[in-house]
């Protein structure tokens, strides 16, 4: 992992951290309401490489989703949830492009989990591209991804299991029974 930076600019060794400004190898920023308004939440920093690119020089939108998705994976690694992937798919992606990131720039990514129903998760988060060459730091993106439980094995949706709800109510999510 990278050498990452907090939305406020200051360093953060490990690559991610809180938006509460916590830093650390484990366990998500809770108890306070960072850039994405959720309690529970990473953030990842990145530099835009040149297969992120398209002919124009500046980022492809893919490159948004993977940052997103790497940082989904670290919130869930933090959180010991580690079976997750392979079980979540993507059933919404939004995404709105509002500058542009070059290659070599800086990209600092913050993902947070809006909403927990019983069987899906709704993540919100922005990506800030860093200052560079002259430009000053900006937000590029901000986007909502929609994910559901299927179990393995299963082609519908299901329930979480315990210890996945237990797992995200302890770091500040709240189950919304009524989704």
């Amino acid at each position: 992992m990278s050498t990452g930076t907090t939305p406020d600019g200051s360093a953060d060794a490990t690559g991610t951290t809180g938006t509460n400004g916590t830093t650390g190898t484990n366990g998500p920023a809770t108890g306070s309401v960072g850039a994405t308004g959720t309690a529970v939440s990473a953030t990842i920093s990145r530099r835009i490489e040149w297969w992120d690119t398209d002919a124009s020089g500046h980022y492809h939108n893919a490159a948004i989703l993977r940052m997103s998705e790497a940082c989904e994976a670290e919130l869930m690694r933090s959180l010991g949830i580690v079976d997750y992937f392979g079980r979540v798919p993507r059933v919404r992606q939004e995404v709105t492009y509002e500058a542009k990131l070059y290659f070599g720039q800086e990209v600092t990514l913050t993902l947070g989990v809006e909403r927990l129903g019983p069987r899906s998760l709704t993540f919100a988060f922005e990506a800030w591209g860093e200052e560079h060459d002259g430009v000053p730091r900006r937000r590029a993106a901000v986007g909502r991804v929609v994910v559901v439980h299927v179990p393995v094995g299963t082609e519908r949706s299901a329930p979480w299991p315990d210890r996945v709800i237990a797992a995200l109510e302890a770091a500040g999510a709240v189950l919304d029974a009524e989704a």
